[in-house]
């Protein structure tokens, strides 16, 4: 009888320590904001208005348009690149790529340039509107390619970056880095200036390096990884990073925002 009787004052203890957790988590829950009223400045009319074919289906990309021109170089998830005058909407032409496009559009007046769902990168001619080539890279490519000079600069979600050349797609120079055992789903933007790539990666940190060869300029941590699960540890640089003069600005997955001299790779 002793011990059914110590069993129950147990019960009761246990049951009173849940009561009591719950009761601090709910006081102490972040409460949202109140809204505030406000009248709009501005109305805005829309001029047009066109889909340009297949959603991303919930695989978290980010497809962007390349507005060149007067036109809109958009693709869709389904392998469609279009072409969209800015002034009516209307289309000029449909390029059809037979893949399922993961990133992009990126180029220039000369080239456009998507990535795929099963590790290519495609550069369509701008004045032929033909694929002027498709190159295998590493792994899947969730930013959009971008230019530098007479190359493509490209991300993968591995951990590499690879430059390709721009007339024939040859990789040129590969960097790699180890990524964590798990990452957000999503690559940051390489941003080119200054003669260097800047590019925010899965494990925290911060680099440029040249893009000549790949060599490393400089690295730097924006975040350190901190927690008991893997979950907490996650510190993914997957906003792009912006560049204002010498001064490049990055954030990272649990909240630590940066501002970085690029000459020096200091904070």
């Amino acid at each position: 009888m002793l011990n059914i009787n110590a069993f129950y004052r147990y019960l009761i203890l246990l049951g009173s320590v849940f009561l009591l957790s719950a009761c601090a988590d709910e006081d102490n829950l972040n409460q949202p904001a109140e809204l505030v009223p406000f009248t709009s400045k501005y109305h805005l009319d829309v001029a047009w208005y066109e889909s340009s074919g297949g959603g991303a289906e919930e695989q978290y990309v980010f497809l962007q348009p390349l507005l060149l021109n007067g036109t809109a170089i958009t693709a869709s998830r389904d392998g469609v690149i279009s072409i969209i005058n800015l002034e009516d909407g209307d289309f000029e032409q449909d390029i059809e790529l037979d893949t399922v496009i993961s990133a992009g559009v990126g180029g220039d007046d000369s080239v456009w340039l998507v990535a795929t769902r099963d590790a290519y990168v495609i550069a369509v001619d701008a004045d032929e509107r033909a694929e002027r080539w498709r190159t295998r890279v590493p792994s899947e490519v969730l930013a959009r390619p971008v230019i530098y000079k007479d190359t493509v600069i490209v991300r993968t979600v591995d951990g590499k970056i690879l430059s390709l050349n721009m007339d024939d797609g040859k990789i040129r120079w590969q960097y790699q880095r180890a990524i964590p055992d798990l990452t957000l789903r999503g690559t940051s933007v390489p941003v080119v200036a200054r003669d260097r790539i800047f590019a925010g990666l899965a494990d925290g940190r911060l680099i440029a390096i040249s893009p000549d060869n790949g060599d490393v300029v400089w690295d730097i941590a924006l975040a350190v990884p901190n927690g008991r699960s893997e979950i907490q540890r996650l510190i993914d640089i997957d906003g792009d990073v912006q560049l204002y003069g010498r001064v490049l600005y990055a954030s990272s997955f649990q909240g630590r925002v940066a501002a970085i001299d690029v000459d020096r790779g200091q904070f």
